[in-house]
């Protein structure tokens, strides 16, 4: 009685996070249910990989608590993040479709819940459910408009420039009334690596904005105190 009690507690934990997760936002809660069975939660320890390149899909992935990291490693060694995934956001939609291994690693960042939806199982569920599929093709939008605006980021050749728009970007981003305070979602070593600089450039980036009175930094909270002159590294 007591495993069933608590089975029933982790399918109520999944659903829940669905609910909550853009891909399923405004699903009805027997669709819910359905997709609930195609789920399975998935512990990650800190520093911990999720899949690595190369490897066979088994679907695709939700964050139920923690952080994710997508990154590839290069001829040199040097990892570059691609992306970073929090809690109710999902990645490796790409590979219900067009792909039967993942592209990229994916690593938590901190302890983590992962929730993998089962390929087999989601594949079987969209026949039966069409409106699933344009959801998906929704996702995968998002996630192609992210790496355009990375791309994007790599027009701007000094590092002053791209943490400028990057803290633009992620303020932009951010839900409820606009603020200039923004606290950075992972270490700075790891934002560094998202940006393509060694953690040293970005520290000195930092103290250049902080010694031109720009921002304040407390930790990995950051104070923007004149939004135009930010913006003017990046016009």
């Amino acid at each position: 009685m007591k495993q069933e009690t608590i089975k029933q507690f982790r399918r109520e934990s999944i659903k829940d996070m669905l609910r909550h997760c853009r891909l399923f936002e405004g699903l009805d809660s027997a669709s819910l249910d359905e997709v609930t069975d195609t789920c399975r939660l998935k512990p990650l320890a800190k520093g911990e990989n999720l899949f690595m390149q190369g490897e066979k899909s088994e679907g695709f992935y939700i964050v139920q608590s923690g952080v994710i990291a997508l990154y590839n490693v290069g001829p040199d060694g040097k990892e570059q993040v691609i992306c970073l995934f929090r809690e109710n956001e999902s990645f490796a939609e790409a590979t219900l479709v067009s792909m039967e291994t993942y592209p990229a690693n994916a690593r938590a960042e901190a302890a983590s819940q992962v929730v993998l939806v089962s390929k087999r199982d989601f594949r079987a569920l969209i026949v039966r459910n069409p409106d699933l599929s344009l959801r998906m093709l929704a996702s995968m939008s998002q996630h192609l408009k992210y790496l355009v605006h990375q791309l994007e980021d790599r027009k701007f050749t000094d590092i002053e420039s791209r943490f400028a728009n990057w803290m633009i970007q992620f303020l932009k981003s951010q839900p409820g009334e606009p603020s200039s305070v923004l606290e950075l979602p992972v270490s700075k070593k790891m934002l560094a690596s998202q940006l393509g600089v060694t953690g040293e450039t970005l520290s000195r980036s930092l103290n250049r904005f902080r010694e031109q009175g720009l921002i304040q930094v407390e930790g990995r909270r950051i104070e923007i105190l004149n939004f135009e002159g930010i913006l003017n590294y990046i016009r």
